[in-house]
């Protein structure tokens, strides 16, 4: 009923032990009786605020009303609340996260709530990425962005292009020494941010501020 004003008993202990709590189920359990049992606060705007609906809310006053604290403790699922994204919504949701390289947390839930309507926690969004889409989190791999895909291949055409104008001014491949001179840009910032990815990610890096190092490797 709207503007409904519900009892709470024994709502001076639900304070209390919201503080203490570690179990993030019953925590938000616990702060839902305080949303609801303050006096400013109606119910519906109490299950608004923690993001459940009004039939769960009624359950959690019941079970704590009749059984107090171990009222909230979880119990087995059966049969449970169907999942938030459907098994189409996941697939969608897979097509759309293969379009691109790598994506943060924070990115896909954005991402859920735009596309899907729906507003799920990151806690939420890691275990559908980590159990249902299979995705991994790990540090991206980061490369210049002036890398050329064929970089190997172009290197290995040089050095026998090269080890072929030395031959043909009397060398003999044995007697010669092939020295490489590279330069690198050491990262003055660290790399801490992990992304979820298919695969192994990788970062095109545009270095600002450059600190160019020079190294030389003979053979």
């Amino acid at each position: 009923m709207r503007g409904e004003r519900i009892s709470i008993r024994k709502f001076e202990e639900v304070g209390s032990l919201l503080k203490s709590e570690k179990d993030p189920v019953v925590k938000q359990k616990l702060s839902f009786l305080l949303f609801a049992g303050e006096d400013c606060l109606y119910f519906e705007r109490a299950v608004e605020a923690t993001g459940i609906d009004i039939t769960t809310g009624y359950t959690w006053i019941r079970m704590w009303n009749d059984l107090g604290y171990e009222g909230l403790l979880s119990s087995p699922n059966k049969g449970g609340r169907p999942p938030k994204l459907t098994d189409e919504d996941l697939e969608d949701l897979r097509n759309i996260l293969e379009s691109k390289d790598y994506w943060t947390t924070k990115e896909v839930t954005v991402l859920i709530k735009e596309v899907f309507m729906k507003k799920l926690s990151e806690d939420q969004v890691r275990r559908i990425l980590r159990d249902k889409l299979g995705m991994r989190l790990s540090k991206p791999y980061q490369h210049d962005y002036r890398r050329p895909d064929n970089a190997e291949e172009i290197l290995k055409d040089r050095v026998e292009a090269t080890l072929s104008e030395l031959e043909t001014k009397g060398y003999k491949r044995e007697e010669i020494a092939i020295g490489f001179v590279d330069e690198s840009s050491p990262q003055n910032t660290a790399n801490t941010v992990r992304v979820w990815s298919f695969g192994k990610p990788h970062i095109k890096k545009h270095h600002k501020d450059e600190i160019q190092c020079d190294g030389v490797l003979s053979d």
